[in-house]
């Protein structure tokens, strides 16, 4: 799959680049979480119930293009959460392209699924005691509180008990406030 969106991901994100400025643009801010940056799918109804249930940001995007969302000025920071790593070469050419880099410490790939929480906890823990340009290290009461925004990028109908994961991110990750 990696490969079979490369031809229809631009065409696909310009469709909506109007509901993604006003979302994205307007409301992302801090760390971002973008949920499974590679992918496409997702029912517009998900997508409601998640913004409704969350107060979180929600976009219809998908491999690499919220980067080209983001503003520098409000955004600090990049996480791409995107389990299949075939995926994960465009996602870094697409992020670098919008000054979201790894080597900058900006910028950081997950590859996991976004109800592996602990892990996505380890990784971000590990992240900001490297990184400390993010300020995710005094970023929340426990150790994995560290996203500000987080964005579901067409995914969570692919996502396995999508209510009990996404609960389980916006508590456990996401900063009070986000």
């Amino acid at each position: 799959m990696a490969n079979a969106w490369v031809p229809f991901g631009d065409g696909i994100d310009q469709n909506s680049k109007t509901l993604k400025e006003e979302l994205v643009g307007k409301n992302a801010r801090g760390v971002v979480l973008d949920i499974g940056a590679g992918e496409y799918f997702i029912s517009s109804t998900s997508a409601m119930l998640f913004h409704a249930y969350s107060r979180c940001s929600i976009s219809l995007i998908g491999h690499g293009h919220l980067a080209s969302y983001l503003d520098h000025d409000k955004v600090a920071a990049y996480v791409a959460l995107e389990p299949n790593t075939l995926m994960h070469a465009r996602l870094r050419e697409k992020a670098a392209s919008y000054g979201f880099d790894e080597a900058k410490g900006n910028f950081l790939i997950l590859a996991c699924g976004a109800e592996d929480i602990d892990r996505i906890t380890d990784e971000l823990h590990r992240w900001s005691s490297t990184t400390p340009s993010t300020d995710l290290s005094t970023s929340g009461h426990e150790r994995g509180m560290a996203i500000d925004t987080i964005v579901c990028i067409l995914t969570i109908c692919s996502i396995p008990s999508p209510a009990q994961t996404m609960h389980s991110l916006v508590h456990r990750i996401l900063r009070p406030g986000g």
